[in-house]
């Protein structure tokens, strides 16, 4: 097998983020080596190159790491074992899972969680599903109450936080009901892509209108935006 082909199976370099919670990134860089590993039957190299190999892999940016933790002397009588990596590459991998275990702190994962931001280009249903999975972790005794807060505060779309914050304050909503109005706002910018940044596109009559933008045009944003708003109503209506 050519150097080129072993270059390209090669797992990407392990970066960890400081002050951030490393483990899934960690877990993923362990099991892409684990893979390469076996491809390339490393278990069958002495230790120290199986060490090498390892550290080349991990990236040089992180050798710091490994001498900060006394990692990569090899152990006495340490042999290669065709089945399993050498023990020293055990111990290594196992120091690292120590260090990049998965952070328990509440509260570190209540601050990453208050800083969930829907990424542009992410539809709802990837933003949800991103709001519950890290909502996990940080043991709210009120969890669908937050992540409905969450939802709101995080979505890039400002015209589906205008129709929840204008909504009658007497009425209660359900989480679903938000979601509900994430998605139907979605399905209205996907009809109307050039007009996806606008700020107030439920103020359709105010909108001064350019030059390019036909009778047609103006006709389906008003139509877009009035169902957004009637599905809203539909909402407070059910409230009632």
């Amino acid at each position: 097998m050519t150097a080129e082909r072993r270059k390209n199976r090669q797992p990407d370099p392990f970066r960890a983020v400081q002050g951030a919670d490393n483990s899934e990134a960690w877990k993923d860089f362990r099991e892409a080596f684990s893979d390469y590993g076996l491809v390339e039957d490393q278990c069958k190299e002495t230790p120290e190159k199986q060490v090498a190999i390892f550290r080349a892999c991990l990236g040089d940016h992180n050798r710091q790491l490994l001498r900060s933790l006394n990692l990569g002397a090899i152990l006495s009588n340490d042999v290669a074992n065709p089945e399993s990596p050498c023990r020293t590459l055990k111990e290594i991998i196992k120091k690292l899972d120590q260090t990049f275990a998965p952070h328990e702190n509440v509260h570190f994962h209540r601050h990453l969680f208050s800083r969930i931001k829907q990424s542009e280009g992410e539809t709802v249903s990837e933003f949800v599903g991103r709001v519950y999975k890290a909502v996990k972790p940080c043991k709210f005794t009120a969890e669908s109450e937050l992540v409905m807060h969450q939802l709101i505060s995080g979505t890039c779309m400002e015209a589906a936080r205008r129709i929840v914050f204008e909504a009658d304050r007497s009425k209660i909503w359900e989480i679903e009901h938000v979601i509900a109005v994430l998605k139907q706002t979605e399905a209205n910018n996907e009809q109307l892509p050039a007009f996806r940044r606008r700020k107030s596109p439920a103020i359709v009559e105010t909108t001064i209108w350019t030059k390019d933008e036909t009778l047609a045009e103006k006709k389906i944003i008003k139509h877009a935006w009035k169902l957004a708003v009637q599905f809203s109503g539909n909402i407070e209506q059910a409230h009632l």
